[in-house]
């Protein structure tokens, strides 16, 4: 995965708008744990295009890992107000980026998320 985000992040260097190098370096960034460059490449790749789902998914799960959790809330909030239907895809990236670190309960989940009033 470092060979991949070295490569991924020198085709960027040179086209810094290529979608599918961001996507590519992000989820490698991601891979070897550099969470803080993996936001900085999801965050462009979002930038555009809004509407790109993995990659907010993928957003959510680092700035957990980051310990953004307001941020990983928002972006999943975001997500969801666009393709409701994600909610299991949001839930399970919610859980597991927690790995039992989890600041919500259950019967807390829904409302944080934006899916209750």
């Amino acid at each position: 995965a470092a060979q991949a985000l070295a490569c991924f992040e020198a085709v960027l260097a040179a086209v810094a708008d290529d979608e599918d190098a961001l996507y590519a370096a992000a989820a490698a960034a991601q891979a070897c744990g550099r969470f803080d460059h993996a936001v900085t490449h999801y965050r462009a790749l979002l930038a555009l295009r809004p509407d790109h789902a993995d990659a907010a998914i993928g957003l959510g799960v680092c700035l957990q890992e980051t310990g953004d959790f307001d941020g990983a809330l928002a972006t999943y909030r975001a997500v969801l107000a666009r393709a409701p239907e994600l909610f299991p895809a949001v839930l399970k990236s919610l859980t597991t980026a927690a790995r039992g670190r989890a600041w919500l309960r259950p019967s807390q989940l829904r409302r944080h998320l934006g899916l209750d009033d």
